[in-house]
């Protein structure tokens, strides 16, 4: 399985780093099964396609955005594995990264 992330958004690289690195935390913390696409983008008005989600950055917190991508990972994961899945998923992937790195909010 295989993570495609696109860079299209003008936001600080070391925010945009600690979103690669939070999709590398859930693939290791819930492993999908089939490939996705990741697109950080300014503006969510761009078309997506199935399998492609995009992730606006701009005006966002790296918490907000971490509570974000955990929530579309669990819903992908809940979707590709056919096993229902809940907002106690969401908030325990995203509240462990959030533990491992309690300094997010003042990379803004």
């Amino acid at each position: 399985m295989k993570i495609n992330i696109k860079n299209n958004s003008t936001d600080k690289p070391m925010k945009i780093q600690i979103l690669r690195n939070f999709l590398v935390f859930c693939q290791e913390f819930s492993p999908l099964k089939k490939s996705i696409n990741i697109v950080f983008v300014d503006r969510t008005d761009t078309p997506i396609y199935e399998g492609m989600y995009l992730i606006e950055t701009k005006n966002y917190t790296p918490i907000e955005l971490v509570n974000k991508i955990s929530q579309i990972w669990v819903d992908e994961f809940s979707k590709q594995r056919k096993i229902p899945c809940t907002e106690k998923e969401v908030s325990v992937m995203s509240n462990t990264f959030i533990s491992r790195n309690p300094n997010l909010n003042s990379i803004l």
